[in-house]
């Protein structure tokens, strides 16, 4: 089995199963091969294709969307306030909502966030200030390359890890969050920065699993 992978994402060096082999990417797909990027070819019989997944809450009223319906095609949560707090909603909260990031520890800075809304040790601001917010964010990162369908991603992982919690920190009581220990944080440095190419698609760099006919048993 292979595992294809863009650069940005996993290193050559990353560890995997011995029946599992990390290739570059895919260049171009043949009748019964993938072609990589470094011109190597692979004889492969089934393609994985890891593309992710799109946000999607049918089950909501459009008054309660995490995004506008001219937002829903690039996935820029647009309505969320630290991409928890709905903006129209205050009492209406998301969590798990980023992508590409170490998920436990940035959902349990979230998860101390709406505890200390619901507990009054935590102040919103006011609308205008929580949208300025969400447009400053968003503006960063296209700045460093993002485009706009990675605008959900938090990398470089530390650095925004660590910007989205000092704004956690900030908005809160003193001693209601938990920051990540410094250490922690510093399992993160090598991972990104991710600056995609802005003309790459939402479904480009994206993970392979390539079978081969030698691991069909």
């Amino acid at each position: 089995m292979y595992h294809s992978f863009h650069p940005a994402f996993l290193s050559e060096d990353a560890i995997f199963d011995e029946k599992v082999k990390p290739v570059p990417e895919v260049k171009e797909f043949k009748e019964h091969s993938a072609l990589l990027q470094n011109e190597n070819e692979l004889e492969v019989d089934s393609v994985i294709l890891c593309t992710g997944y799109k946000y999607d809450f049918p089950f909501l009223p459009e008054s309660c969307q995490p995004m506008t319906a001219d937002d829903t095609k690039i996935q820029h949560l647009s309505r969320l306030y630290k991409m928890t707090v709905h903006v129209d909603q205050p009492s209406l909260y998301f969590m798990g909502m980023m992508k590409n990031t170490p998920a436990f520890p940035v959902n349990e800075l979230q998860a101390e966030l709406i505890a200390a809304i619901l507990s009054g040790k935590c102040q919103l601001p006011v609308k205008s200030d929580m949208l300025a917010d969400i447009e400053e964010d968003f503006q960063l990162k296209l700045s460093l390359g993002y485009p706009p369908t990675k605008i959900p991603f938090l990398v470089p992982v530390k650095y925004f890890i660590k910007r989205f919690q000092d704004s956690v920190l900030d908005l809160t009581e003193d001693g209601w969050i938990h920051p990540i220990p410094e250490k922690d944080l510093g399992l993160w440095d090598n991972q990104g920065p991710y600056l995609p190419d802005p003309t790459t698609s939402a479904h480009d760099a994206i993970h392979l699993t390539l079978i081969g006919k030698r691991f069909r048993k």
